[in-house]
């Protein structure tokens, strides 16, 4: 798996390069509009490559620490989830490839004393941050998983993963409308 965060951190170091390039092109040309517009795209891109390149080394960090973790791949469910069983193991427990970038970040936020999962299913310390923090990894590698998340806020995520805040996560539907959705008793951060 850090060898698909490296593709992707290379993906988006390209990415960044590119529209870097095509806003220097526009400045020398004085079309400040269209160069402050690739401008942002660069910045945006270079955010994306920062943050696959901490994903790779937060897996390394998982796989050599102490902390026993384990992967539950289970495909036929909705939804992923983070825990630690009664003998002490996180398990993340993943949907598809864009779930679990956003579940090993919980193992993770777990292992840096962020979270603190407790033996047999309860979570300590957990708020809309760490939430938020998950579903922008998981934005960063497949957009489109993160956009067709419905939410009750007057807003989508139309343009890049600054429009996920811990207001879009709280307000996350579960089901029909008037059901509240998972996160919704969980406090925002300090």
């Amino acid at each position: 798996m850090i060898e698909f965060f490296h593709r992707q951190q290379e993906y988006y170091s390209k990415r960044a390069e590119y529209y870097q390039a095509k806003a220097d092109k526009y400045m020398k040309k004085g079309k400040m509009e269209k160069s402050y517009k690739y401008q942002e795209k660069a910045i945006l891109a270079t955010a994306a490559a920062d943050d696959m390149e901490k994903a790779g080394c937060e897996l390394h960090e998982i796989a050599q620490s102490k902390t026993e973790f384990t992967l539950k791949y289970s495909p036929g469910k909705s939804e992923g989830k983070t825990w630690m069983d009664v003998n002490g193991v996180v398990v993340m427990e993943y949907t598809d490839d864009n779930n679990f970038s956003h579940e090993y970040k919980h193992g993770h936020q777990h292992l840096a004393g962020e979270l603190e999962l407790q033996k047999g299913g309860g979570v300590k310390g957990l708020h809309l941050g760490h939430e938020k923090n998950a579903y922008v990894r998981q934005y960063f590698f497949d957009p489109m998983s993160v956009k067709k998340i419905p939410s009750y806020v007057t807003w989508s995520i139309k343009n890049d993963f600054c429009d996920i805040n811990e207001t879009w996560v709280k307000q996350i539907k579960a089901g029909p409308k008037g059901k509240m959705g998972p996160y919704s008793d969980v406090p925002y951060s300090r």
